[in-house]
């Protein structure tokens, strides 16, 4: 094993001034470093080197099966870094929908279909895999974002979403992006809609985001003018005074409209809303 292995490795860490050639040397240091796996399949470098190799030539789900084969090995804070890449690499295997790169072995048996994929599965695991990763360093704020954003977005589970958007904003209270998505989330039908919640966090986010440049995200706005023109409507539903609702989403809408006149759904908007207050 140790031939293959120092083969493996030759391939592995050549550098090339290419992105082609460097291709070449993963594959070619996949075929070996496997070889070697074949007579000592606990090498834990090895696993690892195969599975980035993998991630790095876009074949995620056999990527996050070497990473998988690694973590079985044992990991401890040292070695963390390896939950996180696996995360990605579920992450990025759920966003192709099954979907492998450029690296990507034939079946043995002739006729034999490839199993559906389910995306929910991968989306799952990765959540799991880089709240698993934060358990070995401590918080990152990056990785812990992209968490909610799994299960807000992805997994379209509001109550964990909700939990980890806070928990961000817990270290970072002035984080935008944080507050958007928790302002999608109570207007968008994820959670049960709370359009008061809703357009507190997307005024917050406007203020930061938009807060030096008014056009910066004009989606941002629609987001705000459409929750105040949901909550007109809810509170006409229930014989309440909707007017000021009214007029403030007409105001926003008009916002919109500023940044981009050709907004649809900004024009129809404050169509609506024109006579209402």
């Amino acid at each position: 094993e140790e031939l293959y292995q120092m083969l493996g490795d030759s391939w592995y860490y050549r550098k090339h001034a290419d992105d082609a050639g460097k291709r070449q040397d993963y594959t070619q240091a996949i075929s070996f470093y496997k070889k070697s796996l074949e007579v000592d399949a606990g090498q834990t470098r090895l696993l690892a080197n195969v599975a980035v190799a993998y991630h790095s030539l876009g074949s995620y789900e056999q990527a996050l099966e070497y990473y998988r084969l690694r973590i079985d090995q044992g990991i401890d804070s040292s070695s963390a870094s390896i939950l996180k890449n696996a995360g990605w690499a579920a992450l990025n295997f759920a966003n192709n929908a099954g979907g492998e790169g450029e690296y990507e072995e034939e079946f043995e048996e002739e006729g034999m279909a490839e199993e559906p994929v389910d995306p929910n599965e991968y989306y799952q695991q990765a959540a799991d895999l880089l709240i698993e990763y934060m358990k070995y360093t401590g918080v990152d704020e990056k990785v812990l974002l992209q968490v909610a954003n799994t299960y807000l977005y992805n997994l379209n589970d509001c109550t964990n979403g909700v939990k980890y958007y806070q928990e961000l904003l817990a270290l970072q209270p002035d984080n935008c992006d944080a507050k958007k998505s928790l302002g999608y989330a109570y207007f968008g039908g994820v959670c049960n809609k709370d359009f008061t919640k809703a357009i507190k966090y997307l005024t917050e986010a406007n203020q930061c985001v938009n807060g030096a440049s008014p056009c910066t995200d004009a989606t941002l706005v629609l987001y705000i003018a459409q929750a105040y023109h949901l909550r007109a409507a809810a509170k006409m539903e229930t014989k309440q005074d909707a007017a000021s609702d009214f007029e403030q989403a007409h105001r926003w809408y008009g916002k919109v409209l500023k940044c981009e006149p050709g907004n649809a759904a900004a024009k129809k908007g404050q169509d609506d809303t024109q006579f209402e207050f």
